[in-house]
């Protein structure tokens, strides 16, 4: 869950810095659809656009990006790459940190379409200990991997 948490932290000041005209680590700024902002502060109430908070599903980090950047981009690319990670991360989270079924239905699919059965009795915890269905590793550390190489490449840009 935490690093999901970092992830969408991340995302929101990748597009707070890249909205004041900030460099990724190549030298390369992304191109702005509009002016670029003054502060961070203003980068972020602008990400905000009146909400109280973000939401950074893949489909709304992509639209995002598209209002505030040139549509051929990094974070666009990256993350219609990586969709599928992003999406069974989030619903994994999403199991642990609500209690619905629609939740828990997600999270089953997502086990489902891993492990090719559903396991009696699987939480979040027990499913991302167990190794990986092509790796080699845990889920929890596939998915922790997985994010660190797409902000790797978000922030190389």
């Amino acid at each position: 869950m935490q690093y999901f948490v970092a992830w969408e932290d991340f995302l929101e000041d990748c597009f707070a810095r890249y909205l004041c005209g900030y460099k990724g680590l190549s030298g390369r700024a992304i191109s702005l659809v509009s002016t670029r902002e003054s502060s961070l502060a203003s980068a972020q109430a602008k990400i905000l656009g009146g909400r109280n908070y973000v939401n950074w599903s893949v489909d709304n980090t992509i639209n995002r990006s598209k209002a505030f950047f040139s549509p051929v981009n990094v974070i666009n690319s990256t993350l219609s790459l990586q969709r599928n990670d992003i999406e069974s991360i989030n619903k994994v989270r999403n199991a642990v940190a609500h209690r619905s079924s629609y939740a828990r239905a997600e999270f089953e699919l997502i086990v489902f379409n891993e492990l090719g059965y559903l396991p009696v009795g699987i939480t979040p915890g027990k499913f991302l200990r167990m190794r990986h269905s092509t790796a080699n590793i845990t889920y929890v550390r596939y998915y922790g991997i997985s994010l660190i190489a797409m902000a790797n490449t978000i922030a190389n840009n």
